[in-house]
Formats: structure tokens, C-alpha cells, sequence
């Protein structure tokens, strides 16, 4: 049964970092966003990236995907998608899945990383690293989620597109800037939440995957830069 959208996502919507997840904005909103250095991109620049983005609403109702997201999901094309769930292509095992994924970014109003294993209705599989944000509107409430997944054989390539696209950039500083003073220190804690998210990864994720790809992945989706994933990774080597 299709359903109605429940929010904008125009291509020509710009889409930024905040807070703890992600926010739509139109380019006459992005001076009065606390705009980070790195400008954000619009939705039509998302959507052809050799990445699968897709917006959905609090119920995972699709409201928007890339064609390459649509055909990978095995609708017809995007709007054949719009309006329904990931029940209406994947198994019910792989739908569960996935919107359980959903529900648990909207509860805890952060970014959620899984290994995604889907399994299609016509038999097809396909396996990837779903990075999912919680989607505020203007006033502050999720109003849905915001996904990415990333194809395991071309994870440092997606990694790399996502960093200069500033969607792993948290807006303003560093989220604790204790990091700088005291680096032994704040690694060990996030060595911890690290520890955590690969729990989470299958143990074929994690042999397809090295080490240090998922420790970038980690970082890179805690919202630091580039060069500070490169120190707090060092910092904790040298540690050990």
C-alpha cells in the first residue's frame, strides 16, 4: 500500500550535518545554519554519486532514493519506490532487519552503523555497510532517517566521497575538546565505543574489511575529520 510523504526532499535541498544527525535546508537557510567550513551538498548531488542515499519517514516509509539505490533494492525505478517499505522487494527476515536499524536511530536520536545482509524477493542478495542519521526538521524533531550504504568492495572509495562531502563532519568543533590536551585519554574511551561497533559487523564484514577501515569508518561517523581519525588512531597504537 503506497503511502504519503511526511517531508520535503527536493533535489534542490541542500543536506548539512546537525547536531547529532543530519538537516534539509534550502540555500537561502544556509547563513543561518551555523554552516560548517565544508559547504553542503544539495540532493541532486547525493544521488549521483556511486553511493546508495535514500530519506525515509519515522514509519521507514521511502521518500526519496537514488536510481542506483531503487534498482539495487529491485524496484522498477525511484518512484516506483516512493511511498512503500523495504517489505515490498526484501524477504521479511531483511525487512526486519533493516527497519529495526530505522527505529533504533530515531530512539536514539544518533548515528547507527550495521552490516546489512539483504536478501530480495526474486532471490538476489547483497551485502553493505549502512550508515544511518536521524533527520530533524527546523525545529529540532526527527521527522525520519537519512541512509547511506556503502558496497563492501568499494568502502574506501565511498568513505572518501562521503568525507569531502562533509556529511561526516560534525558541525562546529569537536565534540569534546579534551581530545587535543589529553589524547591517551579520550582514545581509550572511544577505543571502547569502537570495540562496541564491531560487535556489530558481521565476521564477514570484518574479514572483508581491515582493521583500520573500520576504526576510519568509526571516527570519520563520530564526526571527526580526516586528519583527527589519523591521531586518535595513532594515539591509541601507541598505547599498546
Amino acid at each position: 500500500m503506497r503511502r504519503n510523504h511526511t517531508f520535503d526532499s527536493s533535489e534542490e535541498l541542500l543536506v548539512q550535518r546537525w547536531g547529532s544527525g543530519i538537516k534539509l535546508l534550502r540555500t537561502t537557510d544556509i547563513n543561518q545554519s551555523g554552516a560548517n567550513e565544508i559547504s553542503p551538498p544539495s540532493v541532486r548531488h547525493l544521488f549521483v554519486m556511486p553511493i546508495n542515499f535514500y530519506f525515509l519517514n519515522t514509519e521507514s516509509v521511502i521518500q526519496n532514493m537514488s536510481e542506483r539505490t531503487a534498482n539495487i533494492c529491485g524496484f522498477l525505478d525511484r518512484n516506483d519506490a516512493i511511498g512503500t517499505t523495504a517489505r515490498a522487494t526484501l524477504t521479511k527476515e531483511s525487512a526486519t532487519f533493516s527497519i529495526k536499524h530505522n527505529e533504533e536511530v530515531i530512539n536514539q536520536q544518533s548515528i547507527i552503523i550495521k552490516d546489512e545482509n539483504f536478501s530480495r524477493l526474486d532471490d538476489s542478495t547483497f551485502s553493505v555497510v549502512a550508515i544511518k542519521f536521524p533527520l530533524f526538521n527546523s525545529n529540532g524533531k526527527i521527522i525520519g532517517v537519512f541512509g547511506c550504504s556503502l558496497v563492501k568492495d568499494s568502502l574506501a572509495q565511498s568513505l572518501n566521497l562521503l568525507i569531502n562531502s562533509g556529511l561526516l563532519v560534525a558541525p562546529g568543533t569537536l565534540e569534546n575538546h579534551s581530545y587535543s590536551s589529553q589524547p591517551g585519554f579520550n582514545s581509550i574511551i572511544q577505543q571502547h565505543k569502537f570495540d562496541n561497533l564491531c560487535v556489530t559487523l558481521s565476521e564477514q564484514t570484518k574479514t572483508s574489511i581491515s582493521k583500520r577501515e573500520i576504526e576510519c569508518l568509526f571516527y570519520l561517523a563520530k564526526g571527526k575529520s580526516a586528519r583527527e581519525t589519523s591521531e586518535l588512531i595513532d594515539a591509541v597504537n601507541n598505547l599498546i
